[in-house]
């Protein structure tokens, strides 16, 4: 729970507390009588709904199996909307729903133009309350509705009736624009002619879908951590045309998608920066819980959390060629792009060449060979092809059924580069002078090259 709302409900209750022990009355030697609250139990609480006078009504409402809470409302365009609710500050807000102590109050209704609160249950039963606007010692007026001829007048802590206004109920909407409340599958992100596609399959990311590139799960885990960062601000519910806000020419988009009992979307379009030092951007974000449409919202965002999300595909690659993990080389076809090459396959007691017999004497070179493609992470990673390769490397797994065609070049300067082509993407490895030359010196000389 973030501090800020557990601060906030502290004081709630804090107050409530201290207007009850004000107000009670003293004197007597019994026990003290119950003290009554609003019989909310917050296991069982499926909507709580506000009405101000005047005004639509604001719900937060228990979602779904998978889902978790949802803020539901009209806009001031008259469109329905709706958006995950924090669960924090839902927790914490049932909490204090359960615990709000009550105090009774002679005199008549409220009248007209009272805020009326609904609490249901997974039973259908209802809690109704009205609050007035007559304030009295930090407390304020409301009555208890049950059935026809049976309404109770109440006292109610004034903090927790503002707590309870559409404004506020407003805020329990989740800032955290790209969480999509599950473990996401699929990341997409576009700025400008740049972007990248990164894919989930089995509990592995690959860069450029699920055919694609392993990627680095470090780098992943850390954009998801970014993501989480990209809050709002302050959700914006007056109308804004697009050039007001900068997004009649965004900037970038995400999508992050989930999977599971119930499948969610979050899609954030970024727009461009409306104040001189961009430090803050106004973002549009929409997606789907299931069935359920959430959004359209207009929120803030600050340009610092934005700025740390990159889109370049190389931030996202794993540092070697190959996943050691995930592809156990079995067999190394090595050769020029005009010849298949010489080929060894892995025996139990080293590497066999092809139509030979017994451990090959390369069998410590491919051992060196595959270290640096499994082990050693490159000195840098781009996206496109490297210079003229002089060898090829293939490798195959065969209990996969799985093989890779690495090509081979010299780098400026004496280092090497391997590229691998997956589709319509190339990624290249580059290894330094000094760090792998033994390893691709042994290839060039088996590729007939020097």
């Amino acid at each position: 729970m973030r501090i800020g709302t557990v601060v906030f409900w502290v004081i709630v209750a804090a107050v409530l507390g201290v207007v009850a022990v004000q107000t009670r009355p003293g004197g007597g030697h019994g026990p003290a009588p119950a003290v009554p609250t609003l019989g909310v139990d917050p296991a069982t609480t499926t909507t709580i709904e506000v009405r101000n006078p005047g005004a639509d009504p604001v719900r937060v409402e228990r979602g779904s199996a998978g889902s978790g809470w949802v803020v539901s409302w009209t806009d001031a365009s008259g469109e329905p909307r709706a958006w995950a609710a924090d669960p924090d500050l839902t927790r914490a807000g049932l909490r204090v729903l359960a615990t709000a102590e009550l105090e009774p109050r002679e005199g008549g209704p409220v009248g007209d133009g009272a805020t009326e609160l609904t609490i249901t249950n997974e039973g259908g039963a209802r809690t109704i309350v009205r609050l007035g606007t007559r304030t009295v010692g930090g407390r304020t007026e409301g009555e208890l509705v049950g059935s026809p001829g049976d309404t109770r007048g109440i006292w109610i802590g004034s903090r927790l009736v503002e707590a309870l206004r559409r404004a506020s109920m407003l805020r329990w909407r989740d800032p955290r624009l790209a969480d999509t409340g599950g473990e996401a599958t699929q990341i997409d992100l576009h700025a400008g002619n740049g972007g990248v596609s990164l894919s989930r399959v089995g509990g592995l990311w690959f860069v450029g879908g699920a055919g694609g590139v392993n990627a680095d799960r470090s780098a992943v885990e850390r954009l998801i951590a970014k993501l989480s960062e990209v809050r709002g601000e302050a959700f914006v519910d007056r109308p804004m045309p697009d050039t007001d806000t900068g997004l009649a020419d965004p900037i970038a988009t995400i999508e992050v998608r989930a999977a599971g009992e119930t499948a969610h979307t979050r899609t954030l379009t970024i727009g461009q920066g409306v104040d001189a030092g961009v430090t803050a951007v106004f973002v549009r974000a929409s997606g789907r819980d299931g069935e359920r449409a959430m959004g359209p919202v207009l929120a803030r965002v600050t340009g610092e959390s934005l700025a740390a999300i990159g889109v370049n595909p190389e931030a996202y690659v794993r540092r070697t060629p190959i996943d050691p993990g995930q592809f156990d080389v079995g067999r190394v076809t090595l050769g020029a792009l005009e010849r298949e090459g010489v080929a060894f396959a892995r025996s139990i007691d080293g590497w066999q060449r092809d139509a030979e017999d017994g451990r090959s004497p390369e069998s410590k070179n491919l051992d060196t060979l595959l270290g640096v493609l499994t082990k050693t992470d490159a000195s840098t990673i781009r996206m496109g092809p490297a210079g003229a390769a002089f060898a090829l490397i293939r490798v195959r797994d065969e209990a996969r059924e799985q093989g890779l065609t690495f090509q081979v070049a010299r780098e400026e300067g004496g280092g090497y580069a391997v590229s691998l082509v997956r589709g319509a993407m190339i990624v290249t490895w580059v290894y330094d002078a000094g760090v792998a030359d033994d390893a691709f010196a042994w290839v060039s000389a088996q590729a007939g090259s020097g």
